[in-house]
């Protein structure tokens, strides 16, 4: 479920799952709820909430943050194995992604 719903968020894209698990609403932002076929409810989920939503922003934020930590780690390996070209170059282009993932100041 965990790589389904990474999946949807980064590519701000909507699941639709149908089942008899109630344990599984605790991911949905929304619950639709259908008895013979109508519907008999719909309701804010779990992840539709402030904590919720507060819960996949942090994810979203660590999982960037993974990213730009293994691009910084390739030029830092490069340069311990010798490779102080590739290091360079490397280095630039780390610094670029960390520059675009920092949150911009509302001025």
């Amino acid at each position: 479920m965990e790589v389904l719903l990474g999946i949807c968020r980064k590519e701000r894209v909507t699941a639709v799952i149908v089942t008899h698990d109630e344990s599984l609403t605790q991911h949905a932002t929304r619950v639709l709820r259908l008895d013979s076929g109508r519907l008999q409810s719909d309701e804010l989920g779990a992840a539709g909430t402030i904590v919720g939503k507060g819960k996949a922003a942090v994810k979203d934020a660590l999982e960037t943050a993974e990213d730009v930590v293994d691009t910084v780690r390739r030029p830092v390996e490069a340069a311990i194995h010798g490779s102080l070209a590739t290091a360079k170059a490397l280095g630039g282009v780390a610094k670029d992604i960390a520059d675009a993932a920092r949150p911009k100041r509302k001025e």
